[in-house]
Formats: C-alpha cells, structure tokens, sequence
C-alpha cells in the first residue's frame, strides 16, 4: 500500500532529472550501510543482540521507524545494519567531537 507519491528528488544547484556524478542506488551487490550503536544506555530505542551463531539482531523503536519507512519508499532500498563501537575518547568532547572523528 503506498500512502503517498513519491515526487523528483530536489538535487543541489537545482539539478533537474540528473543524477549527481558519483551517486548510485545502492543495489544487493552494494547494500546501504546503516551503522547502529552497539552499546547504548537506552535499548527501547536501539539494541544489537550477538546470537550464539554470530548473527545479530537489531531492535528498538528507532529500527522499527526505519523499517517501516523502508516499506512505504515505493522502489527497493537494500541496506544492511552494521554495529560500531565508540571508544570513549573520541565521545569525551561530546557529540561534535565524534562527527569531527567521523567514527
């Protein structure tokens, strides 16, 4: 079911039915990687399980909301989830220090 039309994509410097060199839809072969904190201080929102066989799981409401948001794209989107760690240095600074990071 889709709930709404998905209109042109507004490009920077007002590209108009071009797309940016470089940019591709990622495609199975190349997934969009979603990086999701592995340790976190609140589990309702995002939570990596590590299962005995080495899969994971990811859960929460902020994964919900993306898969959801997923489903009503209205064309294929394949992405895959990858855990990362934050060292405590790089977070010390706060959030601006870890963008800077890029980590």
């Amino acid at each position: 079911m889709k709930l709404w039309a998905v209109d042109l994509v507004n490009w920077p410097r007002k590209l108009v039915n071009v797309v940016p060199k470089g940019w591709t839809m990622p495609s199975e072969a190349k997934k969009l990687k979603i990086g999701v904190l592995a340790e976190t201080a609140f589990e309702m929102f995002v939570k990596v399980v590590e299962h005995s066989n080495g899969e994971k799981s990811y859960l929460g409401f902020c994964i919900e909301v993306f898969e959801k948001d997923v489903e009503v794209l209205g064309y294929d989107l394949p992405y895959k989830f990858e855990p990362f760690h934050l060292l405590y240095e790089f977070c010390n600074g706060g959030m601006s220090s870890v963008l800077e990071y890029g980590g």
